[in-house]
């Protein structure tokens, strides 16, 4: 399995399946799935949703699904009521013990908590040298401002510039047994 820069600690050991609750899950990606399609108001907030959407000839479901073969390691499609709800990724955050989070819900699964939900379960995981968790946000992204800060996060005075997008996105934090 190929790892990257961006990938978490190889000593990790995440399970295949996380269960959320009785009626949601995560469950690692598999080079098999295939992802459903969302809308493209995603490509506001994500780079890889924004940079296919500018290539008419490459849809932003097949990006995601080349960036989940690059590393499977910590990529999780979300499960609602047996559907393919969204996806969950886990990699490596700004420093080498933080690791950072990044999730989107697929527009029919909105409105059920599902973002919150996984997130909680993700950050309650034993991550060998993970000291914290983190998501960068842009400050436009009220829904995932709203998740993270109900999921315990906080945010923090640091920024990341996305260049692609042109976003300033604020950093959030979570220490581990906070």
């Amino acid at each position: 399995m190929a790892t990257s820069a961006h990938s978490i600690p190889l000593e990790a050991t995440l399970p295949h399946v996380l269960e959320i609750d009785q009626t949601a899950w995560l469950r690692q990606v598999e080079p098999t799935d295939v992802f459903q399609p969302f809308d493209r108001s995603i490509g506001r907030y994500i780079t890889w949703a924004a940079l296919s959407i500018r290539n008419p000839r490459r849809q932003p479901i097949d990006v995601l699904t080349e960036y989940c073969l690059h590393t499977l390691r910590g990529r999780y499609m979300i499960v609602a009521e047996g559907q393919q709800a969204g996806y969950l990724g886990i990699s490596r955050g700004t420093k080498r013990d933080v690791a950072g989070v990044a999730y989107f819900v697929s527009p029919a699964a909105r409105g059920k908590n599902l973002a919150s939900r996984a997130l909680r379960a993700v950050t309650q995981l034993e991550v060998p040298e993970i000291t914290a968790w983190e998501l960068t946000i842009a400050d436009s992204n009220k829904a995932s401002i709203k998740v993270a800060e109900e999921c315990g996060f906080l945010a923090t005075d640091a920024y990341i510039n996305d260049g692609v997008l042109r976003l300033k996105e604020r950093i959030f934090r979570k220490e581990i047994g906070i």
